[in-house]
């Protein structure tokens, strides 16, 4: 089952806890003024690190080459939903871009 992520347009740097594939995920975003892109960490449920500076770039799975045996088994992809195929600019993450995880039985 895919799981729309309910990222914060308004904010530049925020967290928060999602359940993927029934388990528990931190998930931390925050916003590269310098690049110009957005940055996306996944941590366990006490916060430990899985995989740390994922660039969230469209239609690409995102975190997917990572081997920690704790990562979401799914794969998560940023989708404009404009069509335009550009990346999620500062307020464009949760609006103009979504973020979605799609179940490892939806792959």
């Amino acid at each position: 089952m895919s799981v729309l992520i309910p990222c914060r347009p308004d904010l530049s740097h925020y967290d928060m806890q999602v359940v993927l594939s029934n388990i528990t995920y931190t998930l931390e975003f925050r916003w590269n003024t310098r690049e110009g892109y957005w940055y996306m960490d996944i941590k366990d449920e006490t916060e430990d690190p899985i995989l740390a500076g994922i660039k969230v770039v469209i239609e690409w799975p995102l975190g997917i080459r990572t081997v920690d045996s704790r990562r979401p088994p799914g794969v998560f992809f940023a989708i404009d939903t404009t069509n335009q195929q550009r990346d999620p600019g500062v307020n464009d993450l949760g609006d103009r871009v979504k973020l979605v995880y799609f179940d490892e039985s939806e792959l």
